[in-house]
């Protein structure tokens, strides 16, 4: 079944068992595949085959058999240390003291003294900073799914929390690569967040390296390489945006089969699909995004789809943001009310509902709802206003909304929007301003009303002026 139904489930088996059964059925099918697969995956995932190693040395050591406990346990250090898997070595170091008590052998317990302890206790201490770095990693999350990115106070002083810690500020080159690779995530989320490109792309480039050299699981490569593409296609740096498409569309060539499982190659798509289309959005193709646009929509929109609500939510945001850009507004209109409605949704990335809330603002003007842009407006304002998110490039352009947008543009508007297109373009220089375009370009959508043009043509424009500058 794509879908599962369990009604259908019962009537299906009901000539070979009563319903009563089909649940303890499922638990034992369920355990048989598990089993089939953790057997089958320990033959190309390190972590995996590492765990079944220490299950065997468990097994051996509990059946009595000493020595071949000993001798598969020395291979097993020796593949642990190569991984750099702490937590792995912790649990090995206790099998060697528990062997080494029980054969009552000096070598070995000088061994364990001399040799293991020393190493066990760096690897202790090392799992510790791991946890520390790890629980920084969830703060920077969550402060970025709370989406709060837009307003500066109470979002700095998270962030400021998060890099000032004593772990963000040490030679890292000196501490293990597991602990570097989250060292450099967590500073490639915060110059992401505060529009530092050049740093961002420094930090991002260095998790994927470490993860080549640690040979680590491709899952989470996966979003490792998103994010850098993402943050790339976002600062428009689009040469380096296609070198690192290119390594990186190598190295998914040169994954091994056995580890293209559905799951990976469902994610796989959704990657390579949410890259494409951000760089697209991100270049102002809106043209080329309504080529294949109407694929992805049929495909993100189907809510049995397995994807996390955030990346969902990404598509949605730029689905509304294409259309609204190609003046396709019942398309745009839709897609916000998708957001705007889902419960899923409701408690993640204010910061993109806060835009939304702009577009829709946009999107009733280019449906001639003029009668609604006041009440929007109020909306919008009292929205960003409670959840801290209020910038002045936002403040003006609601503000020049209320006052400018409630009827059809006429030559009587121009020299109202020439001004707000005057003090924008000031904003975006400073660093909110631009974080704020990057959302949404409120300058692009004013110009082309302006303009009698297409969003697409003034972000060109634009966007030749920066690279000719």
């Amino acid at each position: 079944m794509q879908v599962y139904d369990h009604q259908a489930l019962i009537k299906s088996m009901s000539d070979r068992t009563n319903a009563k059964m089909i649940s303890t059925l499922k638990v034992q099918l369920s355990e048989l595949i598990l089993k089939s697969l953790r057997q089958n995956s320990a033959s190309y995932n390190y972590s995996l085959k590492l765990r079944q190693e220490i299950d065997y040395i468990e097994i051996l050591f509990q059946k009595g058999l000493y020595p071949q406990a000993k001798k598969l346990l020395e291979k097993t250090v020796d593949f642990a240390r190569l991984k750099e898997d702490y937590l792995a070595l912790d649990q090995l170091s206790i099998l060697e003291y528990n062997i080494a008590l029980k054969q009552s052998n000096k070598e070995d317990l000088d061994h364990y003294i001399d040799i293991t302890y020393p190493e066990v206790r760096r690897a202790r201490e090392t799992n510790d900073t791991l946890a520390e770095f790890e629980f920084l990693s969830v703060k920077m999350r969550i402060c970025l799914l709370e989406g709060a990115t837009l307003g500066r106070t109470e979002t700095l002083q998270k962030l400021q929390d998060i890099i000032e810690h004593p772990l963000m500020n040490v030679n890292i080159k000196t501490y293990p690569k597991r602990c570097q690779l989250d060292f450099h995530a967590i500073w490639g989320h915060f110059h992401f967040v505060f529009d530092h490109p050049i740093e961002m792309y420094f930090h991002r480039k260095q998790v994927l390296e470490i993860m080549k050299e640690l040979d680590f699981e491709k899952r989470k490569w996966l979003t490792h390489a998103r994010f850098l593409l993402v943050g790339l296609s976002t600062y428009k740096m689009f040469d380096a945006f296609d070198r690192e498409l290119e390594d990186i569309h190598k190295t998914i060539q040169s994954i091994p089969a056995q580890s293209r499982t559905q799951s990976f190659s469902d994610e796989l798509d959704n990657t390579l699909n949410n890259i494409k289309l951000n760089r697209d959005m991100d270049a102002g193709d809106y043209s080329v995004v309504q080529s294949y646009v109407s694929e992805l929509e049929e495909k993100y929109g189907n809510p049995s789809l397995q994807i996390d609500d955030n990346l969902r939510m990404v598509f949605f945001f730029n689905f509304l943001y294409a259309h609204l850009a190609s003046k396709h507004y019942k398309k745009a209109l839709y897609w916000s009310n998708e957001i705007l409605n889902s419960a899923n949704m409701r408690d993640i990335r204010s910061d993109a509902h806060a835009y939304v809330r702009l577009q829709l603002i946009c999107i009733n003007y280019g449906l001639e709802n003029y009668d609604m842009i006041r009440h929007l407006v109020k909306s919008a304002q009292r929205y960003v206003k409670k959840r801290d998110l209020e910038n002045p490039l936002v403040v003006t352009f609601l503000r020049f909304a209320n006052n400018h947008l409630t009827e059809p543009y006429s030559e009587s508007k121009e020299a109202a929007f020439d001004q707000v297109i005057a003090e924008i373009e000031e904003m975006a220089q400073e660093e909110s301003g631009k974080i704020s375009l990057e959302y949404f370009n409120t300058l692009s959508w004013l110009q082309s009303i302006r303009n009698n043009s297409s969003m697409e043509s003034e972000e060109k424009k634009r966007l030749k002026r920066t690279v000719e500058g």
